[in-house]
């Protein structure tokens, strides 16, 4: 039979259920008490699946699955009144959810399209419910429509209007085979059972002409996807014509639901069964089989039935018809036959799904709560998300680092205790009263320079003790051998100070810049501190040059200073010599500071004779007493000239050296400051996911909220 008699075929079945007279009283339906406590339930759960929660806890479904040619469409057509596409380029290749409602009021249908995932086939998040043309009140106007709609979701990048108002016909080539985006129909009427189920695509055996290997399992996996969880009840369909154990559905069933406890068993096609094979099937519907699963039978329209133009209400009396006067089936008992019929079958699961509605509805509640506070702390994990406002988030940035640098830079932490009185702990001196209101105490956490250490390097810098001679070249060169050696601890601690500060303003990089790695704003901040912390660097070398090279000529204006401390080393050395060597050693080794012993050496007369070694004691102390003067004059110039050539100034500009070198002041301003303070794509990514997580959940938790009012 061709596409176009088949279509002919399901308009006829659809008219035939259109045009015939209303039956007061649709199949499934009980008790009006009961039949609103299922619309309830069943209302509650279809309102959760629309805010896509499914994705995240495990709602109640039916999901009904069979081999391609189970009979599975008819039963679906049975169930809901409405006729699917039967033409062998659209049947079903999506998922096709049915959500019926029982109400005092005409028959109506809305086709919705649910999409989880893009063009793409990457899942959305957040799932798109969008309206597929308007509410359709004829039902030979549903198969259509449905044919239209899957269309459109089987060719995901072309608009969807397209499909809905141009030609019915199938496109040359389909974007997709199958497809896990959705279409849900919507129906209402008064011959219609409170049920909600979805209907998924027949499990294909092994791959016809024309077929494609990969659709086999992506289909099985479709199928997986819902029957593996716990709260799916599972409507296998299996059709009375081949054996039982060979057809694929029945073997998901028993994968996934090993037990049984969440499957119903459908046969189908009980006239196809053989003259005297009836024992094969009867012992299923009777419950004699070993499996745990409540199994029905049902009778549907044959292919000259719906030609005809049966109606669905004529369907169903024809089914009543076969069950009742053809044996095996008329002969059953009682209590086996409420296993046979549409309306025995539709009843026991509305029931079934609106039990397990009620059971899960608390315990939903409660996940929703968990998820909503997991999904919350994972956001605020995040880093802070990059701002709207590119250009004056990196004005603020950068803004912040140049004052965090002049806070860093003000002045060296000394402090006035030996490193082993400290017990390696680090001291934190505050700033003193005294200091102006301008001056900031240093944050803990820089070099502190202990006064042990500083006293090491004076010391390793100067000495005390130099030979003396009588010209003043000798006296010169006696100063310059001095002199050279302040060359080696001068460019030590130029180079110490250098990599501190480098090692430093690295660390106040990081604390502002670290999350903005990803843009590169990170590395080329980083790489242009360094590059002006040399560039200062080599401008405070020359200084420190500057610095030797004038102590290259002794010199000094300070007179008064020079000649206290030439009286002063003359005394000194004077002394030593008029008490001898002996008496010096003496007091050396084993006398107390600040106390006179007297080890019985002679007496020195009070008034001994001149010394000719006068001249050259007046050589040391003028050696000794300059080289007071010009020690303390350099190791105040040096560390005076490193801090404010290397040190202060590097704070100075900063942010217009950063800006200059970021090359954001040109006209894609906005735009590189948007690139550098881009974050990972991870994190975008998982804050895209965690923020539509939350959305849901959030929509959700109304949802069942209202459910509970």
């Amino acid at each position: 039979m061709g596409d176009s008699d088949t279509q002919s075929l399901n308009s006829s079945f659809a008219d035939g259920m259109s045009s015939s007279k209303t039956s007061s009283a649709g199949i499934g339906l009980s008790d009006p008490a009961q039949a609103a406590r299922r619309r309830r339930m069943l209302d509650a759960v279809n309102r959760l699946r629309s805010t896509g929660a499914q994705l995240d806890v495990d709602l109640p479904v039916i999901a009904v699955i069979g081999s391609q040619s189970a009979g599975k469409s008819s039963l679906i057509e049975s169930i809901s009144g409405v006729s699917l596409p039967r033409a062998s380029g659209t049947c079903t290749r999506c998922p096709t959810e049915c959500q019926l409602s029982h109400v005092d009021g005409p028959w109506q249908c809305q086709v919705t399209l649910r999409l989880l995932t893009d063009v793409r086939g990457a899942d959305l998040g957040q799932p798109q419910n969008i309206p597929f043309g308007g509410t359709i009140t004829s039902k030979g106007e549903v198969t259509a429509r449905i044919r239209r709609a899957q269309r459109a979701i089987l060719n995901p990048s072309t608009d969807h209007q397209e499909f809905l108002l141009g030609p019915d016909v199938d496109p040359p080539e389909r974007e997709s085979s199958f497809s896990k985006n959705c279409i849900c129909l919507a129906i209402e009427g008064r011959d219609v059972a409170d049920l909600s189920f979805v209907d998924l695509p027949g499990i294909i055996q092994s791959v016809g002409v024309g077929g494609q290997p990969e659709d086999v399992q992506l289909i099985r996996e479709l199928a997986i996807s819902y029957i593996t969880k716990p709260s799916c009840i599972i409507l296998e369909t299996v059709a009375c014509e081949t054996d039982l154990e060979n057809q694929a559905a029945h073997g998901l069933a028993s994968q996934y639901d090993p037990n049984h406890t969440r499957t119903i068993g459908v046969l189908t096609k009980p006239d196809r069964i053989g003259p005297g094979d009836e024992n094969n099937w009867l012992p299923t519907v009777k419950g004699m089989r070993d499996d745990g699963i409540r199994w029905f039978c049902v009778k549907n329209p044959d292919t000259q039935a719906l030609l005809a133009g049966i109606s669905w209400e004529g369907a169903r009396a024809a089914e009543m018809d076969f069950f009742e006067n053809h044996a095996p089936w008329s002969d059953l008992e009682f209590i086996h036959r409420q296993s046979l019929g549409t309306a025995q079958l539709t009843e026991h699961l509305s029931n079934k799904l609106a039990d397990l509605i009620a059971r899960r509805l608390p315990d939903i509640q409660e996940e929703l709560e968990k998820l909503l506070q997991q999904t919350e702390a994972a956001l605020n994990r995040l880093p802070p998300p990059p701002s709207d406002e590119p250009v004056s988030e990196m004005f603020s940035l950068i803004g912040a680092f140049t004052r965090a640098v002049e806070q860093h830079t003000i002045a060296p932490e000394f402090l006035p205790w030996e490193r082993h009185v400290s017990k390696g702990s680090s001291a934190y001196a505050a700033s003193p009263q005294f200091l102006t209101s301008e001056e900031s105490c240093i944050p803990p956490g820089n070099t502190e320079l202990y006064i042990d250490e500083v006293m090491r390097r004076a010391n390793t810098a100067v000495t005390r003790e130099l030979p003396g001679n009588f010209p003043f070249i000798v006296i010169k060169q006696f100063i310059l051998e001095v002199v050279q050696k302040w060359h080696a601890p001068s460019n030590s601690l130029f180079d110490s100070t250098k990599t501190i500060l480098l090692e430093h303003m690295q660390n106040v990089v990081d604390e502002h810049f670290q999350k903005f790695g990803h843009g590169g704003l990170k590395q080329r901040v980083s790489s242009i501190v360094a590059t002006h912390i040399r560039a200062r660097a080599d401008q405070a070398a020359e200084r420190l040059a500057f610095l030797l090279k004038l102590e290259a000529e002794p010199y000094t204006r300070n007179h008064h200073y020079f000649q206290d401390y030439r009286s002063k080393f003359f005394k000194h050395y004077k002394d030593l010599r008029k008490r001898g060597p002996q008496e010096v050693l003496g007091k050396l080794s084993g006398a107390y500071p600040g106390r006179e012993h007297n080890y019985g050496l002679p007496v020195r007369p009070a008034s001994p004779p001149p010394d000719v070694m006068d001249p050259a004691l007046g050589i040391m102390a003028d050696v000794r007493a300059y080289f007071q003067v010009a020690y303390k004059r350099f190791v105040d110039n040096v560390p005076m000239t490193l801090d404010q050539a290397l040190v202060l100034d590097i704070s100075k500009g900063l942010d217009k050296v950063i800006f200059q070198g970021l090359g954001v002041n040109g006209e894609d301003f906005a735009e590189s400051c948007r690139r550098f303070l881009a974050e990972p794509e991870s994190i975008r990514t998982q804050r895209q996911q965690l923020v539509r997580k939350k959305e849901r959940l959030l929509s959700a938790r109304t949802e069942i909220e209202d459910a509970f009012r």
